[in-house]
């Protein structure tokens, strides 16, 4: 059985010299990996690794968001790192390959999973989500150029996915659920892809022309799920992305003891 692509992009920090040290160094990584890496006017993609006579390279597509061009950067060190992508002479990547977390292709799903782990080694940022809720306010602190220096929207996926708190990250567009993510204890059934999103959720309110907010609001409980216990508490924080006409929500249920 293949290596999972985490583990591949923690002993890649650890072999390159990287270690732990954060922000992760990608350019001393591709350094050490000898990977020549270009920022070109690409069209119609975000990133490529390509293999030229056994010499490989990555290419970036010009004026990208800090953020996102650092997990570009990340997703296509994946391509090279992971054993079972050596054989493609060539990965054209999308944006929808990267910010869509269950896109069809396991590959680039592959490649999502080494650059998050690569990116935000999951010892560290457990060890950073104690104490704090799982809202907007933490990841906007976490994704800050001083600690993991990502974009907003990757660091909410983390905070999703590893809290302790039962929580599900939610996108949508228009006012349309586009995708969602939860943690490992989220037990709850969620609106699905295309759904609206509901009439009393924090998410409509901001689709509706009211600004969004980092931290956590209570919401009716049956806002977003059908809550097991009625003395669940459910809180909702916000976030948008005008340029893409989406808004992101971090749901996060307080279960009675």
């Amino acid at each position: 059985m293949p290596p999972h692509p985490a583990s591949l992009a923690t002993l890649l920090r650890k072999q390159s010299g990287v270690g732990d040290s954060l922000p992760v160094d990608l350019h001393a990584i591709a350094m050490w990996c000898r990977l020549e890496v270009v920022e070109v006017p690409l069209q119609g993609c975000l990133g490529m690794f390509v293999t030229v006579n056994g010499n490989a390279g990555i290419l970036l597509k010009q004026g990208q968001l800090p953020g996102q061009r650092r997990f570009t950067f990340a997703h296509e060190l994946g391509h090279f790192a992971i054993p079972t992508h050596a054989r493609d002479a060539a990965f054209l990547c999308l944006s929808d390959d990267m910010s869509t977390p269950t896109v069809d292709k396991t590959k680039e799903r592959e490649a999502n999973e080494f650059a998050d782990e690569l990116l935000r080694p999951k010892h560290l940022f457990v060890k950073d989500l104690k104490g704090r809720d799982p809202a907007f306010c933490t990841a906007k602190a976490l994704a800050d150029p001083t600690r993991y220096d990502v974009s907003v929207t990757a660091c909410a996926f983390r905070v999703a996915k590893l809290t302790r708190e039962p929580c599900a990250l939610i996108c949508a567009r228009g006012g349309y659920v586009m995708w969602r993510t939860w943690s490992e204890n989220f037990f709850y059934a969620l609106p699905g892809h295309g759904d609206p999103v509901p009439a009393d959720s924090a998410s409509a309110a901001v689709f509706r022309g009211e600004s969004a907010s980092d931290n956590p609001e209570a919401v009716p409980p049956d806002a977003w799920l059908a809550p097991r216990e009625q003395t669940e508490e459910v809180y909702e924080s916000t976030f948008a992305i005008p340029a893409l006409g989406q808004v992101l929500s971090l749901i996060w249920v307080v279960e009675s003891e």
